[in-house]
């Protein structure tokens, strides 16, 4: 991890008056001014260390094959009416042409079973052309799992999962500076919330904490409370079952909406007030 600018000098400082004694303690003096030069250009490098090795260890997890990460990235990779053809001097698979247009997976979650049985569940949707993130067609689904299926590890027992996308409910009180307008505090929070969807990592896991930290990034925030919570997927009971998320919730779509009233009635609200209306009611 890359130390600050201030740790490198008062490094480099100590070192220097270590082995020279009699050298001027002036903030001031042209050494000083040296010593902040070098600091400044080391703590950059190691920033740049830091990237590098951050960078290193996302592509290794993606591209050592059979790890969760590996599934979900090579299910991104799966070009819908495309023939794999087998390497012969690599012994992989592969597309002849790499087409991206034929790329249709634009979510998806990996995930093992914790029972006894091995499973590895893989759930995946697309984009339709208005841009909203949908369930796979039965061809494009079918098409899919063949995929899969060619390239999964020997012995592994995959389930191909593509639904209805998860109903996530909240309601919750944004606390604002004053200053800035209700309704833009509004908007930019919708807005976050609706970027916030397509955020949610390989898991398909949505944690409570990180929605609130979304809307606390809003510029203007000053804090949020989140009254309520809930889920609601395909494996309800039915409309009026919903669960409570204390801290997170795992997708069993992989994806999710936030609810818009079509499923009991339930539909996210968010009510704005400034932090003057916070203080005042203690």
């Amino acid at each position: 991890m890359a130390r600050t600018i201030s740790e490198i000098q008062q490094t480099i400082t100590s070192n220097l008056q270590t082995r020279l004694p009699g050298l001027s303690t002036s903030k001031t003096g042209e050494w000083s001014l040296w010593v902040y030069i070098v600091a400044v250009a080391i703590h950059s490098f190691e920033l740049i260390l830091d990237l590098f090795r951050k960078e290193m260890d996302e592509l290794t997890d993606k591209i050592t094959p059979g790890t969760l990460r590996w599934y979900a990235e090579m299910s991104k990779r799966f070009q819908n009416g495309d023939s794999l053809e087998f390497d012969q001097n690599t012994a992989l698979l592969y597309y002849p042409v790499d087409n991206p247009e034929k790329r249709i997976i634009e979510v998806a979650a990996v995930s093992e079973s914790t029972g006894e049985s091995n499973v590895l569940f893989i759930k995946v949707a697309k984009k339709d052309d208005a841009g909203n993130i949908v369930e796979l067609a039965s061809d494009e689904l079918y098409n899919f799992k063949a995929y899969v299926d060619a390239i999964k590890f020997a012995g592994c027992t995959t389930e191909v999962i593509s639904t209805n996308a998860d109903q996530i409910y909240y309601d919750m009180t944004v606390y604002h500076d004053p200053s800035i307008p209700s309704q833009t505090i509004m908007e930019n929070t919708e807005q976050v919330l609706q970027d916030f969807k397509t955020s949610i990592d390989f898991d398909g896991v949505v944690y409570r904490q990180k929605i609130l930290d979304a809307v606390m990034a809003v510029p203007g925030v000053t804090t949020v409370v989140m009254d309520r919570l809930e889920q609601h997927s395909y494996q309800s009971k039915g409309d009026d079952d919903w669960t409570t998320v204390t801290t997170h919730a795992t997708l069993d779509a992989g994806y999710f909406d936030w609810a818009d009233g079509s499923v009991a009635g339930k539909k996210c609200n968010i009510t704005v007030k400034t932090v003057n209306e916070l203080l005042n009611s203690k």
